[in-house]
Order: C-alpha cells, then sequence, then structure tokens
C-alpha cells in the first residue's frame, strides 16, 4: 500500500509540458514563416514525474524539428495540394507499463537516400554498407548529423536529434522513425512510466541468481525440443506460434557454461519489432 501511495504521489498528467509546446510551435513558425497548427491529444495521461522532467528536452527538440524539416513553406503546400496550415499531432497514452508518444507531422516526409547521401559524405557511414530504410531513418540521431547546409536560430547546429535518443535510451526508452514522401513523418518514443520501481522477474542459471526488469519479458515458454531448429551458425531456432525466433543461451553468454544445448525455459522478449528468447534454468519469483 505505501508503494502505491508513494507512486501514485510521484504520478502527473503530461499536460502542463504540452501546453509549453504551443509556444515553441508558434514562434518557430512565425520565425520560418510557415503556417502551423498543433494538436494536442492525451494530455490527462499520467507519468512519473522523473520521467517529465526528462522529457521536457527531448520533445521540445522533437517538435521544433517538425516544423522546421518537416511541414512546407505555405506556397510549397499549396503546390502539393496540401492546405495552407501544417499540421503537427502529439500523442500521448499508456501502452503496458509504458508511456508511449507520437510526434507525427503531415510535411513532405523523409528521404531515406538523401539521409543515406549525406551521412556518407559526413563520413557516418561507407558507401558500400547496405542499410534498410528503418535503418536509414535512423541515420538521423547520428552525432552532429544534420540535412541543413545552413545553419539558421532554428536547427543546423549539429545538437538536436542525437541529444534526444540518449535521453530517451537513458530513462530505458526506444525511439521510431516512421515516414512517407510527399505525406509526412511520426517520431515514436517509448519509455517506462517510472524509474523509481522497476519489477523483475527472479531467474537462475548454472545455480546462480539474476534479476531481469519484467517490462522486457514478453512471455515465459517452456521449450520444447521439437520445436527447436539449429540452422548454420551458433544458436538454435525456435517456432513460437507464426513466429521464429532465435535462443541465446545465458549461461553461454555469461561464460558459466561452455556447452551449446537447449535450456528447459525461455524468456521472450521484444526489441522494437523483433523478436528473440533468452534461455534459462529455472523461473524462482516476480
Amino acid at each position: 500500500e505505501i508503494q502505491d501511495l508513494s507512486m501514485s504521489l510521484r504520478m502527473l498528467p503530461i499536460g502542463p509540458t504540452f501546453q509549453k509546446l504551443q509556444r515553441i510551435v508558434r514562434d518557430t513558425s512565425k520565425t520560418l514563416e510557415k503556417k502551423v497548427d498543433l494538436l494536442l491529444k492525451g494530455e490527462e495521461t499520467e507519468v512519473d514525474k522523473t520521467v517529465l522532467e526528462n522529457l521536457a528536452d527531448p520533445l521540445v527538440h522533437l517538435v521544433r524539428n517538425a516544423v522546421d524539416h518537416g511541414v512546407e513553406l505555405p506556397q510549397e503546400r499549396l503546390l502539393a495540394n496540401k492546405s495552407e496550415n501544417g499540421k503537427i499531432e502529439v500523442l500521448a497514452f499508456h501502452q503496458g507499463n509504458f508511456l508511449a508518444l507520437h510526434i507525427t507531422d503531415d510535411g513532405k516526409g523523409i528521404d531515406p537516400q538523401v539521409l543515406r547521401q549525406k551521412a556518407i559524405h559526413k563520413g557516418i557511414i561507407k558507401e558500400e554498407d547496405n542499410l534498410t530504410e528503418e535503418a536509414m531513418y535512423q541515420l538521423i540521431f547520428a552525432p552532429g548529423f544534420s540535412t541543413k547546409d545552413q545553419v539558421s536560430e532554428v536547427s543546423g547546429r549539429g545538437v538536436g536529434m542525437d541529444v534526444v535518443k540518449t535521453n530517451v535510451e537513458s530513462m530505458g526508452g526506444q525511439v521510431r522513425v516512421q515516414s512517407k514522401l510527399g505525406v509526412g513523418s511520426s517520431i515514436e518514443l517509448l519509455i517506462p512510466l517510472t524509474m523509481a520501481i522497476i519489477e523483475g522477474m527472479l531467474i537462475e542459471v548454472s545455480g546462480k541468481q539474476f534479476v531481469v526488469p519484467q517490462s522486457q519479458i514478453q512471455e515465459v515458454i517452456k521449450i520444447d525440443l521439437a520445436q527447436a531448429e539449429k540452422f548454420s551458425g551458433i544458436n538454435p531456432y525456435y517456432k513460437l506460434r507464426d513466429l521464429v525466433v532465435p535462443i541465446f543461451s545465458l549461461k553461454r553468454d555469461l561464460g558459466l557454461d561452455k556447452r551449446v544445448q537447449l535450456p528447459p525455459i525461455a524468456l521472450v522478449v521484444k526489441k522494437g519489432k523483433k523478436f528473440f528468447a533468452v534461455g534459462i534454468d529455472d523461473l524462482i519469483k516476480q
């Protein structure tokens, strides 16, 4: 009860942080001679005070970026058969033990090939590097990366998106980018609701005990040998319903046991859109 009470005292609505974005959009669009409407949704969503404090700067960067890089000038929008006013939507909602934040604009979108060329030019990646579209979008988070050649008071100063990613990941969160040319872009943040208390699962591997954050575990499975297959390489793969997931042996990766054998139990973990399983000996308690 004390834990629940202290947690409820720490939880604050995200609304006041959202309201500050109105001025950012107004000032930035005025400076850049653009017309932008800001739409805020989920202002009543509650989040831990510490998380809220750490979120303020990344949110300002992302919204300012959407006005600067995303939304086009009024005359460009009219030529593209869009309304003169650009639209930026900031949406907050709870997703399990996480706060989900989506910053979406109806601007020109991000051209992954332009990002790739800029990154090659700046020496961030090599010409021969073969990147997926998602990996190209992640280039905007590289330190010192900017698609602007001219430095203005709004952008091109070499600070920004890399700071956003560092701040979000330091809170145990993730950042994803989605975009469609000519339609717009969306940046999605997934951040733990609280940093004060992390629920854990106590597991056993080779007689030693470890704690895994429960928010990382999608499900726990008992390994059925008939569902496991060994391909070339080091990790076996497991058929989990309609998914095929690699199984990593925790005892081998921690150097506790060199033998490669299938564990009796595995924790299924999701990272971004990818799933994988981590083999353990036993589950002790929550």
